[in-house]
């Protein structure tokens, strides 16, 4: 039973999203390490900070008592709105804060803030300073403050509202005070108001002072630094996702094999570059995993030809420079001479011609053009690779590359055949497929073609084109040579056989002639 595309797409994209932290698993420690780092040390320097709050309680007057009609003080409203919002917004007045931070020294510095608790008729007061004796002394104060300051006002309408009913009360004649309805009214109020002289604000008053801050409220350490993890976590893990979605070279190996669906044939290791320059100039030898890369490559090709055995014609490309083509092409070569083949290696990259020079030889470096253009015999084009029995070259000269502008498939295909007549495999070291034109007339001349990816080198974009150019030729390559990430870490118990211990062999044999 065939999976549903949707879970294929989902599991490709979980994958591609666990692959993205495992490749950026350091950037997103680095991010989580600085940004814990940090708020510690703001927790540790940072001026700390007390917060002390005393409650004021609110009794607002109901709509239908008259007892104070006229007066400034607090009482239910008849729309939806809050009198605990208004009465916050009222003692928040400038005349309140104005008088309590005049009572205030001016170091250390003191803020106040108002907040209305309406389902409890609270107003917090709470104010906030580097001082915890000076936060509850400032919010303490204010409380006191604002208790005044609304006495001293309703006091003050008290008194007037009394003297107004003492003046209407005197105006009524005396011969008709008994029995007058207006005047007894007059009278009772005189005696309702009376009881509040001296007495505060009623619908005001202090519900819990403010007690002395023992922790401070600001830095605090375990929020600070639980946020910054989380944010820096979060921040990490997007930046990880990003740099895999966006990054516009092959990362990883499932991408390789999810966006092309073509096998991957070999897998070599990344060598350093001391390792593979002294590999290039026979100071070295390579490692012997490498090795087994390379000879797992030449079983894969064993019956890939068209009767069942070795490709006649082999092509090694690449998307973009720098992805290991030619040392794929070089090393199969010699693990296809190794195995007692007449093996034929063609610099075809007659842009960077590299060939000559990893053999260390200087003869017949206009070999290719001279077979190409005049068309004699390949044997006598032919420069025999020192110290590799079986395995001949044909050299190109940068010099000369102007002269393969008019290379066509036909022609290529006369020259391999023409060098088929003495040899089992040609194998052909061609320029990127994306950058030389000529590549691609050269990839329509042979029987097989292997494109070369470096993961962290091979663009995404250049690759997608090569297999683009090399559909419209009709030609299909038969997979990839894949070289990762990780280095090669020396040879292992397996690497003691067959080619390892031949290029060991041949590599000293290069040395004592002079490769040195």
């Amino acid at each position: 039973m065939t999976e549903p595309l949707h879970s294929f797409d989902s599991r490709r994209g979980a994958i591609r999203y666990l692959q993205a932290f495992r490749q950026h698993w350091l950037l997103i420690l680095t991010l989580v390490v600085v940004a814990v780092g940090l708020a510690s040390a703001y927790s540790y320097l940072a001026t700390k900070r007390y917060d002390a709050s005393a409650d004021l309680l609110i009794t607002p007057l109901s709509t239908g008592d008259d007892t104070f009609s006229g007066f400034s003080l607090f009482r239910q409203t008849t729309d939806a709105s809050s009198p605990i919002v208004t009465a916050a917004r009222v003692l928040g007045a400038r005349d309140i804060y104005d008088a309590t931070y005049a009572q205030l020294q001016k170091s250390p510095s003191v803020s106040i803030s108002l907040s209305p608790v309406s389902q409890a008729d609270i107003i917090t007061v709470t104010a906030s300073s580097s001082d915890p004796h000076r936060a509850a002394e400032a919010a303490n104060l204010f409380t006191q403050t604002a208790l005044r300051i609304r006495t001293d006002t309703f006091q003050k309408e008290l008194r007037l509202r009394i003297r107004q009913l003492k003046a209407q009360a005197a105006a009524v004649p005396a011969s008709d005070r008994a029995g007058n309805f207006q005047y007894a009214s007059l009278l009772q109020s005189l005696g309702n108001l009376n009881v509040f002289l001296g007495s505060s604000d009623p619908t005001l008053s202090l519900l819990a002072p403010a007690s002395l801050p023992t922790v401070a409220s600001w830095p605090r350490p375990l929020l600070s630094i639980t946020l910054a993890f989380l944010a820096s976590l979060l921040l990490g893990t997007g930046a990880a996702v990003a740099l895999e979605l966006l990054n516009p070279r092959m990362l990883q190996e499932e991408d390789l094999r999810l966006g092309h669906r073509l096998p991957i044939l070999a897998r070599i290791p990344l060598l350093s570059g001391r390792v593979a320059r002294g590999y290039l100039t026979g100071k070295t030898v390579l490692p012997g995993e490498a090795w087994k890369g390379y000879r797992t490559l030449r079983a894969v090709l064993a019956n890939a030809g068209s009767d069942g055995s070795y490709p006649r014609s082999v092509l090694v490309t690449s998307a973009t420079p720098s992805d290991g083509k030619t040392m794929t092409a070089v090393n199969l070569a010699i693990t296809l001479a190794a195995a007692n083949l007449r093996v034929v290696l063609v610099d075809g990259d007659f842009h960077r011609p590299m060939i000559a020079s990893i053999f260390n030889t200087s003869l017949h470096r206009d070999g290719l053009l001279r077979l190409l253009m005049t068309g004699e015999r390949g044997k006598a084009a032919l420069v025999p690779a020192p110290n590799h029995p079986g395995l001949s070259l044909l050299l190109s000269n940068r010099e000369q590359m102007y002269r393969f502008s008019q290379l066509d498939t036909e022609r290529f295909r006369h020259m391999l055949e023409v060098l088929q007549k003495d040899c089992d495999v040609v194998v052909v070291d061609s320029p990127p497929l994306t950058e030389v034109a000529e590549a691609l007339a050269m990839a329509g001349a042979v029987d097989a073609v292997l494109i070369a990816v470096r993961l962290g080198n091979t663009r995404r974009d250049q690759l997608a084109q090569l297999r683009e150019l090399l559909a419209r030729r009709g030609a299909s390559p038969l997979g990839f040579v894949l070289t990762m990430h990780r280095r090669s870490r020396g040879t292992n118990h397996y690497s003691n056989y067959t080619d390892y211990d031949y290029a060991k062999d041949t590599s000293a044999q290069v040395r004592s002639a002079g490769g040195e």
